[in-house]
């Protein structure tokens, strides 16, 4: 289960990453920007240089080994997940 929640979260925020780092609005006119390599490998580095990796993984293992001989719903799990996800994607502050 450990490494099937880290893949999961891990790819999400990679995904969520590639899609803030494409530009899509020029002069207020949506367009599709198309996917490349390079766009695909500064999301990775971004994410696997960044913080959030090492403090996700560490919390992902906090989880199994506590979860670890007891059965909890799949619900359990997934928000476990998604609550990962939510405090480490990429969120614009207001300032």
């Amino acid at each position: 289960m450990l490494n099937l929640m880290a893949y999961i979260i891990d790819l999400t925020l990679i995904m969520d990453n590639l899609f803030w780092l494409l530009p899509s609005n020029v002069k207020g006119i949506r367009f599709r920007t198309p996917v490349t390599s390079d766009s695909v490998e500064m999301a990775v580095t971004a994410f696997v240089d960044g913080p959030a990796k090492n403090d996700i993984h560490d919390k992902v293992l906090s989880y199994v080994k506590e979860t670890r001989d007891k059965y909890y719903p799949t619900e359990h799990v997934k928000n476990a997940i998604t609550g990962l996800i939510r405090t480490h994607r990429f969120q614009l502050h207001d300032d």
